[in-house]
């Protein structure tokens, strides 16, 4: 039996990050595309899920002044916290990665 914090994280997201989702909808220029997915290879997963938190609070909360966004950043985290001591971990590693959200984040421009 493996340990738990051994096991590899399956990311709800996996099927758009793999070269058949994502970035094979949006595949103009193949050179290109693949140049820009090495560099996007490279990104954390917990980074490349803030592609999928472009909802219009996320865009309101990362326009504010950094000491302000830390509010949003502890009530999230708090509710992650909740959700961990529950057990639903899959629900609180999604609030954390919307808390690292507020600060650092990927931006999908079209050119």
């Amino acid at each position: 039996m493996t340990e738990a914090f051994n096991e590899e994280f399956i990311s709800v997201y996996g099927y758009l990050l793999d070269y058949q989702g994502f970035f094979s909808i949006i595949r103009k220029n193949k050179r290109t595309v693949s140049k820009d997915r090495q560099v996007f290879d490279t990104y954390p997963i917990y980074l490349k899920h803030t592609l999928f938190f472009n909802d219009d609070t996320m865009k309101k909360v990362r326009n504010l002044e950094v000491s302000q966004r830390f509010f949003a950043y502890d009530k999230l985290k708090e509710k992650g916290n909740k959700h961990y001591n529950r057990g639903e971990f899959d629900t609180a590693l999604e609030y954390y990665e919307r808390a690292f959200g507020v600060f650092k984040w990927l931006d999908y421009v079209e050119e």
